[in-house]
């Protein structure tokens, strides 16, 4: 299974230790990518079909996100080549969401069947009418560098985890739960562990660390980092 760890701070050896636990999961390849002196960035890759080709962290450099005035959660936010995506999961109608895309926007893409070119630009579009017609699963994150902000997505049915932990000094968002305190019992949320003795599970956005939380099925978290 393929993982993403996004943390700020420029924490090298906190960055490493959970990108270790990442890249057990994900074993056939693993980039990182130093954004600033700030922000880490890192993908492991399960390649289920044994290609390479889809290796992340994505840098937002194609030239349909050049000129286009983006919102999300309405705020402004510019693309500049310093901006940076990852996700986790599967589309499968691209070409649907491609029509609407150019539809709706006047936004070429006949020659682009990169996946993660197609779902970065929807969720940059923030339009929930294109948004409800995606077919498949995927939790994501965006990095804007310049504006120090960072953008959470997940897709409605909550098939793709995502969480996100915000300390003092740092910000950490993964797609597997990463617990700094798990053999500290004064960190753990009491509230989730009632909830999961009385259901047998913990409900987003809870976790078991009350300094973590989880992105709800469908919820989109604007991050100011």
């Amino acid at each position: 299974m393929c993982g993403f760890l996004f943390t700020s701070g420029y924490d090298l050896d906190y960055h490493k230790s959970h990108l270790i636990k990442i890249s057990q999961r994900g074993q056939d390849s693993t980039r990182t990518t130093l954004i600033n002196k700030e922000l880490i960035l890192s993908h492991s890759l399960l390649s289920i079909s044994s290609e390479y080709k889809h290796i992340q962290p994505y840098a937002l450099t194609h030239k349909v996100f050049k000129n286009q005035k983006f919102k999300l959660m309405g705020k402004e936010v510019f693309i500049e080549d310093s901006a940076h995506f990852v996700f986790n999961g599967e589309i499968f109608n691209l070409d649907e969401l491609k029509f609407l895309i150019e539809k709706y926007y006047s936004i070429k893409l006949e020659s682009i069947y990169e996946e993660h070119i197609i779902l970065a630009l929807v969720l940059l579009l923030d339009d929930q009418a294109i948004l409800k017609k995606i077919r498949g699963f995927y939790s994501a994150t965006i990095i804007f560098p310049s504006m120090n902000l960072c953008f959470l997505s997940r897709d409605i049915n909550g098939l793709k985890p995502l969480f996100y932990s915000i300390n003092s000094n740092k910000i950490s968002i993964s797609s597997i739960f990463l617990n700094d305190n798990i053999y500290k019992f004064d960190y753990f949320s009491q509230i989730s562990g009632s909830l999961y003795m009385s259901y047998g599970f913990i409900p987003s956005p809870y976790t078991l660390y009350k300094n973590s939380s989880k992105v709800k099925p469908g919820e989109q978290i604007l991050l100011s980092l």
